[in-house]
């Protein structure tokens, strides 16, 4: 978890202008805990947006990053059976967020 979040919150931290912000919350949704990184850097472009999560995939606008935080923080979240997406209009910002599973309930 520690590892998936310092990806995610890294980017967001990268890709946000001085004066910004990035916002983590956590909350439980029905059996799963929900995770959300939200930032207000410039956004993806839309045809970036589909592509993120690819291994080496680095977008336009940072051509020195690896492009793999996102790939392996989705590996680790699918390995544990878990969801991960992301939201961005450019412009305003972008919304990784991820689950996962609290156990069988109670």
């Amino acid at each position: 978890l520690s590892q998936v979040l310092s990806n995610i919150i890294g980017n967001a931290i990268k890709f946000t202008p001085s004066g910004g912000h990035v916002l983590v919350s956590g909350s439980v949704v029905g059996n799963d805990i929900l995770f959300v990184v939200r930032d207000s850097g410039p956004g993806i472009p839309r045809e970036d947006l589909r592509r993120i999560f690819q291994k080496n995939f680095q977008g336009g606008m940072h051509p020195q990053s690896t492009g793999l935080g996102l790939y392996i923080a989705q590996m680790m979240i699918e390995a544990h059976q878990g969801r991960i997406w992301a939201e961005s209009e450019q412009g305003q910002g972008s919304v990784i967020s991820f689950t996962l599973s609290l156990g069988k309930p109670r």
